[in-house]
């Protein structure tokens, strides 16, 4: 509505015509001085009366009703204000001059300086009800987004930290120590990184070490929390199982016809090396002569295609007699050549029927004993001659087993 639209609005709505029954008395008395067999000019003088009295009485119609729409509008618009008090309070002066208006609407001016109050009044209320509305929402949208700090949407970029987990390994074996650490790329200086492995918090830091005891796939994540913003990420760690194994001892109680001591390891997927008396050797079984008897640490070393055994195993065997059984030392006697204690025999082929070749020496390397027979040695020349000096001799001896190997043997031997 335009400003010449409001002016002429106020002033239909406060035209009052004051009703004057005089009026109607000189009416009838122009009525009654002319007939109606009056000329036509006549007639038409009073048709132009009665068009003119249908017109005021009209006009007086229209206006009262619009007089009375109005004080309708004066009390909603009062209503207003009384609701909106608390959103935007009308100052005393205007309610005053509202008020005053609602008992004098007899004078003009004062009911349109009231109309004009009233319609300012409701365009403030309005205005005030809209920035009121409009901070309501502020404040109810600003909670949701400090409360949903940490979705995408809403998240503040400053707080947000950027990283990426380290990893001395992609592939560990198990119990084998790993080190993590955190590389940061952007962010805040104030962060907590908390360390998880599959769901289970493993601790909290820069940095992080420990020691899978898992088998397979291992999911690591970090979740760095900056005040409300929270980031993450993760790395994949495969965890692979130590080799598996176990051992088994064969022929202990070894002869000289079949001397070997087997240790074998019952699984052949895997690589294994051997230590024994200081000699190393690989393969799944290790077949060892041990020529005396007595106690003998073995140790095993197996490995997968990635992970060795995580400490060596050690077997202890128990060898529980010697191969040769041959005596330290002898005094010869005359006469005495099949006496055990007078004479020198590697008693060990005394009960088997093997092919062996027995040499002794004397400390020079001067033979002075061989036979391939079961014949002990007397302490002389070839058994003939002279007895020899007393003192140390080597004797050899080599013996093809049961399974066609042959075998050498050396010892010292004292000649008392």
């Amino acid at each position: 509505m335009t400003q010449l639209d409001k002016i002429l609005k106020e002033k239909l709505n406060n035209f009052e015509v004051e009703y004057n029954p005089n009026h109607w008395a000189e009416m009838e008395s122009m009525l009654d001085k002319n007939p109606v067999n009056s000329t036509p000019k006549s007639w038409k003088k009073y048709l132009g009366y009665a068009a003119g009295i249908v017109l005021v009485t009209s006009a007086v119609v229209y206006f009262t009703i619009g007089n009375d729409s109005k004080k309708d509008n004066t009390s909603e618009n009062k209503s207003k204000v009384e609701i909106n008090e608390n959103i935007t309070p009308v100052n005393e002066t205007n309610k005053s001059e509202i008020v005053v208006s609602e008992s004098n609407k007899s004078n003009s001016n004062e009911t349109i300086n009231t109309n004009k109050v009233e319609e300012n009044s409701e365009d403030k209320i309005i205005e005030a009800s809209e920035d009121m509305k409009e901070k309501n929402e502020e404040t109810q949208y600003g909670d949701t987004r400090s409360n949903t700090n940490s979705g995408n949407e809403n998240r503040n970029v400053n707080d947000q930290v950027v990283f990426s987990i380290n990893s001395n390994k992609k592939s560990v074996c198990q119990g084998e120590k790993i080190n993590l650490s955190i590389s940061k790329e952007s962010g805040p200086d104030n962060v907590i990184y908390k360390w998880y492995v599959n769901n289970s918090n493993i601790g909290t830091g820069e940095s992080y070490s420990y020691y899978p005891q898992e088998i397979g796939e291992q999911i690591i994540l970090v979740e760095a929390v900056s005040g409300k913003s929270t980031n993450k990420a993760e790395i994949k760690i495969d965890v692979i199982e130590l080799p598996k194994f176990e051992l088994e001892v064969i022929n202990q109680d070894r002869t000289i016809a079949n001397p070997y001591t087997t240790i074998s390891a019952n699984n052949p997927n895997l690589k294994y090396q051997w230590k024994l008396n200081g000699e190393t050797k690989t393969g799944a079984n290790l077949v060892y002569e041990f020529e005396k008897k007595g106690s003998y640490d073995v140790e095993v070393i197996a490995t997968n295609k990635n992970c060795k055994s995580e400490k060596p195993e050690l077997l202890t065997i128990t060898i529980n007699s010697n191969l040769t059984l041959a005596p330290n030392s002898f005094k010869p006697e005359m006469g005495a050549n099949e006496d055990p204690g007078k004479t020198f025999f590697p008693r060990a082929l005394e009960n088997y029927n093997l092919q062996f070749e027995l040499i002794i020496k004397d400390i020079s390397g001067n033979e002075v004993y061989r036979t391939n027979e079961k014949t002990p040695w007397n302490g002389r020349l070839n058994n003939t001659g002279d007895m020899l000096p007393v003192g140390n001799y080597f004797w050899i001896l080599n013996v093809t087993d049961t399974n066609g190997q042959n075998n050498l043997y050396t010892n010292v031997v004292t000649l008392r």
